[in-house]
């Protein structure tokens, strides 16, 4: 400060500068950027107060050896070529860009550049946010020019290059890092509004699979946060199910195997849940019947809309006889609420040699209706497939990958909210049959194939403590334990 007769506010100035122009030119997006010794040096002059006079070589020896703020890691070689300077970490870099650009434009600019390119500015963004946090109104500020729109209305999902798409994923970034989530805090009108535009935007991200599987997974949890209103998602009451057509289906003889046979043995109409069994539908099944979970409070420790794991097969078929209770009145005669075998899942899967020619997806309250008058059905075009979506593999990064799956190539690394993957969907309309969690049936595993409808198969026995029940199948990627997915069968099929 004395060297160059200035403030230190000054000087913190001069660097945010040389920060800003370093991070918005540099080509790479993960390191620290190169800072020529010209530009350095040129940047602090700037700024230098009247009468200093000292030489560049000697201030930029102040920054680099003195205050440890920059490093050198190229000494030129000629007349023509230049030193070249870093930051000692990206977060110094980060911090001293979101700083600048907290005093010019701020938030104009600091949204635009954000919602151009979200990789670049996301850490920067955070950082500008987080230095915020004390004064509301300007965060607020911020996350109104990044989410300025609400999402469209229509089956049509938005554009993934559409900057709307970062620019509402980041504001819900913004809302997590400021602690403006508070639910104790009251929101003016404008405030509303614009977190509500928030939520949207993570429920449009999640439902149609947009962004990379990690980010689609935070905003998953924080749609959980901000009131997940998706169909069958929260209440057990409104679970969707997915009708699947009676008539013969293709069966693997193993799993991950080409090998299989032609079945007849479920030739009467069944409905699958549209998504495994979510935390907060099986919060409600335990406080509605007072059910000890085996592993105590773990299934409910995870956000609401995910799917409950750390339940054994106990727990499972508890649900099942809770929720066959509680929509007694609403079931068709002869059908009853429980687990499906092994045959069942994969029938719902892979779909049977017809499939609807429309996902006819229901609730409880119009089951009858689906029977007095089922669905139009057509071929199934790909009745062995391998996948529900088909017989590709995933092969993550390549050109026009919508990430069909969540599993350990897909980068999330846990659980997600269900239905994030909606480019895996089955046939018959089911989510989140291929990644995710396993899911219990009642069946026994590693029996001889074929499949049969016999007890030397499968139980619904509570009491039964022999042999291991299946866990999976050919579909899954487990993460945290096993989940169920509840269905409706009729009873003369056991």
């Amino acid at each position: 400060l004395d060297e160059l007769n200035i403030t230190r506010e000054q000087l913190e100035k001069a660097l945010q500068e040389v920060a800003f122009v370093a991070h918005k030119s540099q080509p790479a997006t993960s390191k620290t950027a190169d800072i020529t010794g010209e530009s350095l040096a040129g940047k602090l002059f700037k700024y230098r107060g009247e009468g200093a006079t000292i030489d560049p070589a000697r201030l930029i020896e102040y920054v680099r050896d003195r205050a440890g703020l920059l490093q050198q890691h190229h000494t030129k070689a000629s007349e023509s070529d230049d030193d070249l300077y870093r930051f000692p970490h990206r977060t110094f870099q980060e911090y001293l860009a979101a700083l600048y650009l907290l005093r010019h434009d701020f938030p104009k600019e600091l949204a635009r550049l954000s919602r151009a390119e979200p990789d670049r500015w996301r850490e920067a963004l955070l950082l500008a946010a987080a230095s915020q946090r004390d004064v509301p109104y300007t965060v607020w500020a911020l996350i109104g020019k990044l989410c300025p729109e609400l999402p469209p209305v229509g089956p049509v999902a938005p554009n993934p290059d559409d900057k709307d798409v970062p620019g509402g994923f980041l504001a819900g970034q913004v809302l997590v890092e400021t602690d403006l989530l508070n639910p104790d805090a009251r929101l003016d009108d404008d405030e509303a509004n614009t977190k509500e535009r928030v939520r949207c935007w993570q429920k449009t991200i999640v439902s149609s699979g947009l962004l990379l599987p990690s980010d689609r997974a935070q905003a998953g949890d924080l749609l959980a946060e901000l009131g997940d209103d998706r169909p069958g998602v929260l209440a057990c009451d409104e679970m969707g199910l997915c009708y699947v057509p009676p008539g013969d289906f293709w069966m693997a003889d193993e799993e991950k195997s080409k090998k299989g046979r032609r079945l007849d043995i479920l030739d009467k109409p069944y409905w699958l849940a549209q998504y495994p069994v979510t935390v907060a539908q099986f919060r409600e099944f335990v406080r509605d019947s007072g059910h000890p979970p085996a592993y105590g409070d773990n299934p409910l420790s995870s956000p609401d809309n995910r799917p409950v794991v750390y339940v054994n097969w106990y727990d499972a078929l508890a649900f099942c006889k809770w929720l066959n209770q509680r929509w007694k009145s609403h079931l068709p005669p002869g059908y009853r609420v429980t687990l499906p075998n092994e045959a069942e899942w994969e029938k719902a899967a892979r779909g049977g040699l017809v499939v609807p020619a429309d996902f006819h997806i229901t609730t409880v309250h119009a089951l009858e209706e689906s029977l007095a008058a089922p669905p139009v059905t057509m071929d199934n075009p790909l009745p062995k497939r391998e996948y529900p979506w088909g017989d590709e593999p995933e092969k993550p990064g390549s050109a026009g990958d919508p990430y069909r799956a969540n599993n350990e190539a897909a980068g999330a690394g846990r659980t997600t909210a269900v239905g994030s993957f909606p480019a895996g969907v089955s046939p018959l309309g089911c989510l989140d049959m291929s990644g995710n969690v396993w899911e219990w049936t009642r069946s026994y595993y590693d029996k001889k194939r074929p499949y049969r409808l016999s007890a030397e198969y499968e139980t619904i026995d509570p009491d039964n403590k022999e042999g291991v029940l299946l866990c999976g199948g050919a579909y899954w990627n487990d993460y945290t334990g096993c989940s169920a997915r509840y269905w409706l069968f009729p009873l003369d099929y056991f």
